[in-house]
């Protein structure tokens, strides 16, 4: 994987306790889709997403796992973080939290994508990073995703994938998905220099 964004941070896992395969235990790792995005918004092609619409900004993370993410947000890009996944990541995210000494920049929310009922969540900017490519999570993510959207301050939203397979089935339908509901979705191909053969991008969402 690429180097981390800020090395001194730590964050907890169950490297031994998950599957590629199962949506119950995705959260377990850490995957490049994370480093990958933290990496652009440091780099010169997301400077100016991150300088206007992510530092100092309060942002909601979809998939947080083990809370790589929401804790390198907060101390590398000042943001303060509200991270969401389902009740197996809390302890993860939680021990993360407080590993970092985080508590008052990053906290954690319990968050199904398939309820119909969702909590409450204020935020400046919604991201998430590597989270659709297990084919039944696809809908319930994009939903949740633009209904978060929707009520955000800046209505801007961030998604870092990475390609798998060759049908690029799933890239289409994010883009299509949201320009059916009057959203723009761009996908900038940035190369990580230090992760060069890597098959990751990111999709910014805006209101058109």
């Amino acid at each position: 994987p690429p180097p981390l964004p800020n090395p001194g941070l730590t964050f907890s896992s169950r490297p031994n306790d998950t599957s590629s395969c199962t949506s119950g235990s995705t959260g377990n790792v850490l995957w490049d889709g994370s480093v990958y995005l933290l990496r652009y918004l440091l780099s010169s092609a997301g400077e100016e997403l991150h300088r206007t619409k992510v530092e100092g900004r309060e942002v909601l993370e979809l998939g947080s796992g083990t809370g790589f993410m929401a804790v390198h947000m907060a101390e590398t890009l000042g943001s303060y973080v509200t991270a969401t996944d389902l009740p197996y990541c809390a302890e993860l995210v939680q021990t993360t939290i407080g590993a970092n000494r985080m508590g008052g920049r990053v906290k954690f929310v319990e968050l199904d994508w398939s309820t119909r009922e969702k909590p409450i969540l204020g935020c400046d900017v919604v991201v998430a990073a590597d989270c659709v490519w297990i084919e039944s999570l696809v809908g319930p993510f994009l939903r949740t995703f633009k209904h978060y959207l929707e009520a955000s301050v800046e209505q801007v939203g961030i998604i870092a994938h990475q390609v798998r397979g060759g049908g690029g089935e799933i890239e289409d339908r994010i883009v299509r998905f949201f320009k059916e509901g009057g959203w723009e979705c761009t996908r900038d191909g940035w190369v990580d220099e230090e992760y060069p053969e890597s098959r990751l991008c990111v999709f910014i969402i805006q209101r058109c």
